[in-house]
Formats: C-alpha cells, sequence, structure tokens
C-alpha cells in the first residue's frame, strides 16, 4: 500500500505495511508484519502496540522514528486540518465575492468617470459662452464651476438617449470593419473643436444659398428633375 494522502483505518497489516507512503494518516488497530514503513517518506502511521512487538523489530527505521502518541499535539494537528478544510470548502465563495468586489469597484470607477466627462462638456460649452459673450453669469459659475456643477439637471429624451446607444453601438461593432471611429473621449474633452466645425459647415451653407436660390430662378421648371415638377406630392396643381 503506498498512500499519498488518505486517512485509511486497518485492523492488521502484513508484511511492508505502508511502503513508500507519501501522505496521509493509517492506523492499525491491531498486529503488522515485517519491514513496515520501508521507504516511507511522508504521511504519519499510528500503530496499536500493546505487546511491543511492532517496536521489537517489525518496523524499518531506515526513514522513520518511533515517538509516543501527544494526544495534545494530535489536536493541534486536527485544528489546523480543521481550519485548512474550511478554508478550502469556502474558498470558492470568497473568490467569488472578490470578483463581484472587483467588478463593483469597476463599475463606480466607470460611472465616476462619465460624470467626469459629462462635467467636462458642460464646462467647455459654458467657457465658450463666457469667452464669446462677456457673460458675468457665465464667469459667475465657472469661478466656483466644482460647487455649481452640482446645480445642473441634465434633461434626456428617452427615444434620443435610446438612439444615441443604438448609434454607439453600432459604431462599436462596425469600428473594425469601417476604420472610421468617432472618439467619444476627444468629443467630451475638446467640445470646441465639433462646434467649430459645426459652425463652419453652417456659415458654409449659409454662403451658398443665395447662388442656390439664383440657380433656381434662372432654371425652368422642366430642368429641375422630379422635384423641380409642377405638382405637388398629393397630385394638385401648384397655383
Amino acid at each position: 500500500m503506498r498512500n499519498s494522502g488518505a486517512n485509511l483505518v486497518v485492523e492488521g497489516i502484513g508484511d511492508h505495511g505502508c511502503e513508500y507512503m507519501t501522505g496521509g494518516r493509517v492506523v492499525v488497530l491491531g498486529d503488522t508484519g515485517r519491514n513496515f514503513g520501508a521507504g516511507m517518506s511522508g504521511g504519519v502511521a499510528y500503530v496499536y502496540d500493546k505487546d511491543g512487538a511492532f517496536r521489537g523489530g517489525r518496523c524499518n527505521m531506515e526513514l522513520v522514528e518511533l515517538e509516543q502518541v501527544d494526544e495534545k499535539t494530535e489536536a493541534e494537528w486536527l485544528k489546523v486540518r480543521t481550519i485548512m478544510m474550511l478554508l478550502l470548502m469556502l474558498l470558492p465563495a470568497l473568490l467569488l465575492a472578490l470578483l463581484l468586489a472587483l467588478l463593483l469597484a469597476l463599475l463606480l470607477v466607470v460611472l465616476r468617470l462619465l460624470l467626469v466627462l459629462t462635467s467636462l462638456l458642460l464646462k467647455a460649452i459654458v467657457t465658450d459662452h463666457a469667452s464669446l459673450t462677456g457673460s458675468g453669469v457665465a464667469e459667475r459659475l465657472l469661478s466656483n464651476w466644482s460647487q455649481e456643477i452640482n446645480n445642473f439637471v441634465k434633461v434626456m429624451p428617452t427615444d434620443y438617449k435610446r438612439a444615441m446607444q443604438a448609434e454607439a453601438d453600432w459604431r462599436t461593432e462596425n469600428s473594425e470593419e469601417s476604420g472610421v471611429t468617432t472618439s467619444l473621449a476627444q468629443l467630451l474633452v475638446s467640445p470646441p473643436k465639433v462646434f467649430g466645425s459645426a459652425m463652419a459647415m453652417s456659415s458654409a451653407a449659409s454662403a451658398a444659398a443665395p447662388g442656390l436660390k439664383d440657380f433656381m430662378r434662372a432654371t425652368p421648371h422642366s430642368q429641375r428633375g422630379p422635384t423641380g415638377t409642377g405638382t405637388r406630392p398629393g397630385g394638385g396643381r401648384r397655383r
């Protein structure tokens, strides 16, 4: 028998008992054969030796020693073993609790980051307003922004929020294929650039509007395509 970790109880054993044992506990309640414990390198064996025959020469003393059983020592070992078993039983629950704690901490960090980014966007808009108009109200708010930010309430239409989320999901799914992505961080941190681009496009459209009107006056209705016909969408004629 080459025990490596089990706890065994036998009422007697033949020759070469616990040979090459490496772990576990073996209790022998009766007689043993010769050469007990040969090559034994681990674990503990307890042999009931009332007549002293075992200590008289049946144990191979090459790698082991014989000691008197100390009940206090055995109780300490049992205590340690019980604690280890409890830890092993509770280990999965502890790991799960740790994982949940980490996920909660990550969620709090993400929420805090979103609040910071929202604050930066709002502050950038108010800052632009103050620099372009010289508004005293904006300057007063900016001078105590860390406190005044708490007095703002964000009004978000439900459908608009749902549409923004759908667009963000679509961009995430198609970012690798198209190679064109919009950086949320850049949008939130540098809103003046975005607003500047929008204002530039608006100015260009305004500048092109007079020329477009002249073109529409000079071009006959028959040459304007489907949108230039003289009929209304409902079928009626223009007056």
